[in-house]
């Protein structure tokens, strides 16, 4: 394990000097940041109408979701490392203007394989969020990077929290083929203004692309600060990706029963989460990490035990008697479960920013990547939970993964595991 002194660090950055952050950049990154999430996170509420328009059989219903984030985890891989090694903006552009292609291929594609083929790949391109939360940390000063990484993220989870309700209210109204054409406009939208707006950065990398990729297995094993707040996201993501995958099942059965735009407003109330990320970033910038991760964990905790006795009865609510209550009590846990999960993550994602600055594309795509793949068990653990045990078990699932990072974290500390 190494760990960086502040002068190393400026060391680093004087290798590959970058302008400053300012506030309207740090605007743009973030509505970047949440434009380009969505073509990860709003196909779950699309995969019915792709499913019938393009006949497809039960067996691949499934791929509609998953291959866009297959795709991602390739572009993790084998094109963010080129952000170590190439110049930023323009690799920004390209890789955001090829993804915007590939989304309006989706848009009109007249068969199943085709569809795929887009949808996978612009997959792999939205790996462009990666190349860009690194360069807003490296344009940061060190001693607010936690801060300015908070505020890049607020995007990244609002863009997560309004994708599907935005699909929903999209395709229900214009059709999921609109939807990815609005996407693909948007996309291309925003590479012309990043064109316009983001400053240049050369990388001082003097490897080679082919020893870029070879070096993800020797950071991974290199930076113990990385694996361990890797590994608390993603138990923290298996929890949030557990929550809101059943939530949705919960909120259409009685007393509740919500239609569709009923289900898109109780997605927007949850965005009210999403204040935590330039708090949590600033917890982390005056050196209180240690208190920031129990207290976001607590979060997880608390919002677990309340969506339980909102939406199961626990403790002796009669939900039945008291809709109004328990759906409010609903939007809380809501709340409070995305507070502890964007303060997981950005802290997480501070830490990992203070390491190696000439690995930092290659840093944070490893971050991401693991903790999507929480995100993934915590959404294919629900599903199973939900068979066995509906909206309780899902509750159970979602303490249990809340305790393991909360105990993970104690550990972690206990062995000095950290990057403060």
């Amino acid at each position: 394990m190494r760990f960086d002194s502040p002068h190393q660090l400026a060391m680093g950055e004087a290798r590959a000097p970058t302008p400053p952050l300012t506030g309207p950049l740090t605007a743009l990154f973030a509505f970047a940041v949440s434009v380009i999430i969505i073509n990860l996170t709003a196909a779950q509420p699309l995969t019915g109408p792709v499913a019938r328009a393009l006949h497809l059989p039960a067996s691949l219903v499934g791929l509609v979701a998953m291959l866009p984030q297959l795709g991602y985890a390739v572009g993790m891989l084998f094109v963010v490392p080129l952000a170590d090694l190439l110049e930023n903006r323009r690799l920004t552009v390209v890789t955001l203007l090829s993804c915007a292609l590939m989304l309006a291929l989706a848009a009109v594609a007249p068969t199943a394989s085709l569809f795929f083929f887009a949808i996978c790949f612009a997959g792999t391109t939205s790996c462009a969020i990666q190349i860009l939360v690194p360069l807003a940390a490296a344009m940061a000063h060190p001693d607010r990077r936690g801060s300015a990484v908070g505020n890049v993220m607020s995007g990244v989870m609002l863009g997560i929290l309004f994708s599907r309700p935005l699909a929903s209210v999209v395709a229900g109204t214009l059709g999921w083929r609109a939807f990815y054409g609005i996407l693909a406009g948007l996309d291309a939208l925003l590479a012309v203004a990043l064109w316009r707006w983001l400053p240049l950065r050369q990388p001082a990398s003097a490897q080679s692309y082919p020893a870029l990729v070879a070096s993800l297995w020797t950071l991974w094993r290199r930076e113990a600060v990385l694996r361990r707040y890797a590994y608390s996201a993603a138990i923290v993501m298996a929890a949030f990706g557990a929550f809101w995958t059943g939530i949705g099942l919960r909120l259409v059965q009685a007393p509740f029963s919500l239609g569709s735009n009923g289900l898109a407003m109780f997605a927007f109330a949850g965005v009210a989460g999403i204040v935590i990320a330039p708090l949590a970033g600033n917890a982390g910038d005056r050196g209180y990490s240690a208190v920031g991760m129990p207290i976001a964990h607590a979060c997880l905790l608390a919002g677990s035990v309340l969506a339980g006795i909102a939406g199961t009865g626990w403790f002796g609510l009669d939900i039945a008697a008291h809709p109004a209550l328990a759906l409010a009590l609903l939007v809380a846990a809501a709340i409070i479960v995305d507070a502890g999960a964007i303060g997981d993550q950005t802290l997480g994602r501070r830490a990992v920013n203070m390491l190696d600055p000439g690995a930092r594309s290659r840093l944070n795509g490893l971050f991401v990547g693991v903790f999507f793949i929480g995100g993934s068990i915590g959404a294919a653990s629900a599903g199973v939970m939900w068979a066995i045990a509906g909206w309780a078990g899902i509750c159970t699932l979602c303490l249990a993964f809340s305790a393991l990072a909360f105990v993970g974290d104690m550990l972690a500390r206990r062995y000095r595991l950290d990057a403060d």
